[in-house]
This record gives structure tokens, sequence and C-alpha cells, in this order.
């Protein structure tokens, strides 16, 4: 793109490193923060792991792995990720999205490992099997994950598949099934996800929609992928094909725990998996299922979406947030001199879904603000001025932070607050000249 990012594996050329970033043997310590990967390809010899793990190789290790985009890498299995040799990585607000393996977990590849993926964005990956993740003798834990759009099989994209003959690929992936455990039928399937060989995942606040495998969208087999020995516990999450929790439940997709639900859950757009404030998925998950404060887009994880005093955590990997508000305020200068004044421009907005009435702003230095308005509606601006004269003791920097507050119709309190800082210098003198006459 005109960032110089490959998005998309077909565009990765030359010998681009097996793996961007590989983790084998640390304890736990490690930590990798604020990272995109990409444009790995794990094309390399089985034997030494170089097929596995075209963005990250994790081996026998536990490194902390967050807020991190994994984008458009390639791999035999895992072109995302590669978990494998008892690895238990923590992801935290983690999106891995347009990677691909030729045969298994087109985002992450799980080989004996139990990794835990919270607050995760699994979109667009392609496998044979698994698009999203494949699972073999493994145990991820899924808290607030949402998993769509991904592929597996004959659903590959033709400009995708790296080989002329797609029934030769279905065989050698049948092959390496069996290697793994598995069979040959499960070759094509799981476009959301497929577990192998006592595989358990337990998910949990989670979405699972949009994946296309062999037996086409939104399929039982599309959306998750089973072995007769793996079973994954599901609990409080939004599974298509599932039935939802109760008599209705598809107990091939694995086992109820309860709290489920299969209706659409209205993204934002195709391409945008948000959640429209009306979504069945908004206010329904388990709050104690996940500590983290934040949700991927680092906006508070735990709000109240439906306003109905309340707040109750939303499934998937992004919060809703239904009351909102944001504050900015903006000096006329950042640089002033003792007995300068500084004019300061405040603006509030409303960034919910619902009217904000008694906003007030107050200024910890220079007080109330006067409002244009105390009342918004969605999207809704207001501002106002204040002004400030420098005085001696704000030699320095001097710091200023404002608060903002409103309250919806239900009773629901929202604030925020912005902080700047002024360099103040002191009064500059000029040296008075003297001139001799004659």
């Amino acid at each position: 793109d005109s960032t110089g990012l490959v998005t998309d594996t077909m565009r990765i050329v030359g010998d681009n490193s097996y793996h961007v970033v590989s983790s084998v043997g640390n304890d736990g310590t490690a930590v990798l923060d604020g990272f995109i990967i990409n444009g790995g390809q794990a094309d390399g010899e089985a034997a030494v792991g170089d097929d596995s793990g075209g963005g990250i190789y994790v081996e026998a290790s536990s490194p902390t792995l967050r807020h991190l985009t994994i984008l458009a890498n390639a791999a035999d299995d895992g072109g995302g990720i590669a978990n494998i040799a008892g690895s238990s990585p923590a992801l935290q607000n983690v999106r891995i999205a347009a990677n691909k393996a030729n045969f298994f977990g087109g985002g992450i590849f799980n080989q004996s490992s139990d990794p835990e993926l919270i607050n995760l964005a699994l979109f667009d990956n392609y496998a044979n099997s698994g698009g999203g993740l494949f699972n073999v003798i493994s145990n991820p834990l899924l808290v607030n994950a949402t998993i769509a759009g991904n592929h597996a099989g004959q659903q590959l994209p033709i400009n995708q598949q790296q080989t002329t003959d797609f029934d030769c690929q279905m065989q050698v992936a049948g092959c390496r099934l069996q290697d793994l455990g598995g069979t040959a039928w499960a070759a094509g399937s799981g476009g959301g996800m497929f577990n192998l060989n006592n595989s358990r995942p337990l998910i949990t606040n989670s979405i699972i929609w949009e994946n296309e495998d062999n037996n086409g969208a939104g399929s039982v087999s599309a959306t998750i992928g089973n072995d007769a020995s793996s079973i994954p516990l599901i609990s409080y999450s939004l599974v298509q094909a599932s039935g939802g929790s109760g008599s209705g439940w598809n107990g091939s997709l694995g086992f109820d725990q309860g709290q489920n639900i299969d209706e659409d859950p209205l993204f934002l757009a195709p391409e945008d998996r948000h959640l429209l404030p009306v979504s069945p998925a908004v206010d329904v998950g388990d709050n104690e299922a996940n500590n983290s404060k934040h949700d991927l887009d680092v906006k508070p994880r735990i709000s109240d979406g439906t306003d109905d005093g309340e707040a109750v955590i939303d499934l998937g990997a992004y919060e809703t947030t239904l009351v909102g508000i944001s504050i900015s305020h903006t000096p006329n200068t950042t640089v002033a001199r003792v007995g300068e004044t500084i004019t300061f421009t405040y603006v509030i907005t409303n960034d919910g879904s619902v009217s904000l009435n008694e906003i007030m702003a107050i200024d910890d230095i220079l007080g109330p603000v006067m409002l244009n308005a105390t009342s918004l509606e969605p999207g809704d601006s207001t501002s106002g001025i204040l002004s400030y004269t420098l005085q001696g003791s704000d030699i320095g920097i001097l710091v200023t932070t404002v608060a903002a507050t409103g309250k919806s119709a239900a009773g629901a309190v929202v604030s925020a607050v912005d902080t700047v800082a002024i360099e103040v210098r002191p009064v500059l003198f000029l040296p008075l000249l003297r001139t001799h006459s004659e």
C-alpha cells in the first residue's frame, strides 16, 4: 500500500525471512508490544520449523505479544503465527489479517500449545483447513475474539493458491492431516477454526461469523470444524449456525456452556467488524471473563452499550460505546512570556450514539468553561473560550488539564480529560543604550 506494507501475500517477492519474529525457549519474560509484523514467508524446511509461522514463530516459548498487527504473511502452516512444542504465549489486543497457509491455520496454527487469545481480531485469513485458526492437541483460550471472513479449502481465492492443481493440494493436505493424527476428510474444512486430535479450545465473549469453506459460507463446518475427538467449550458467544444455547444447539460445533446466540452481529460494514449500537452482541457478555482494561481500539473495555444503567461487556474484539464524550483544548501558542495572554479554545464532542445533557467543562487553572451548548446530539460538538495572563510563578512548563462531563437520559455519566503544556519564559529585557553628545 502507500505506506509500503504488503497487504496481499501474492505480492511477497524474493527470499523474505522465514519468520519476521521468532521466540524459542523463552520462559515467559519476553514482551513484544506495538509492532506491525508483515511480509514473512515460511517456505523452508519442515525439519527445522522454517515452514511454519511466517509472521511469528513460537517454539517451547511463552512470550507476551500485545498491540500487534500481523498482516499478510505466508507459510505452509500458521501464516500469521505458529505456536508449537508446548508454547503458551499470551496474545492481547492483536489483529491477525490477510495471512495465508498452504495447509493449516491461515491466521494461527497451534500444535501441542495452549495460547491465551484476548481481544483478538482474526480476519480474512486463508488456508486449506482452519482458515482462521487450526488446533492440534491444543487448548487455546479465546476471550473477546472476533473471527470473521476467513476461508478454508476450495473457497481459497484462485490468486491465493500457490499450486496449479488444487486437487493435488488437497491430497497433500490430507497426507499432512494424517501425519498430525487426523483424517483426510478434514481438508477444506473449518473456515473459522478447525480442531484436531483432542483439542479443546475454551471460547467466551466471542463472535464467529461470515467464515467460508468447502461447504459454503456460514455453514456449520465453515464456522468450526472438529474431528471426533475434539470438543470446543463455548459460552457467552455469538456463533453462526449454532442455533443458540438450549434445545436448538448444534452439538457438532462443540459443547454449549450457556448464553450463546446465533444472530447476525450487525457489523458496521462488510469490511468493518465493529458493532452497530443495535447489535445483539452488545452488552451480553460475561464481565468476569475479561480483566483487560481496553478493547482492540484501546477504548474502555466494559461500557454501558445499551444505556440501561448497567455496564456489561460486549462480544468480540471491539466494545461499542453508546454513551461517549471527548474534549480538546487548544492554546493559541505553546511558547509565551510572562505578561502575555494565552487564549484556549475548548471543543467537546458527543462521541456516543445517544443524546447528552448537563454537559460542562472545568479547567484546573482557569475554572469553568462557558459553553455554547450544554446538550448535544450524537456527533455534535460545542465550544468555549477562556483566556489567561501568564505570571512569574508560571515560568517553566505550565500544564493545564480540562475535564468534561455529560449525562445521558438514562442517567449514565461519562467524562473525558485533555492536557496541554505551555513553555513560559521570563520577560525579555533589552539593555538601555546610552549615547554621548559633544
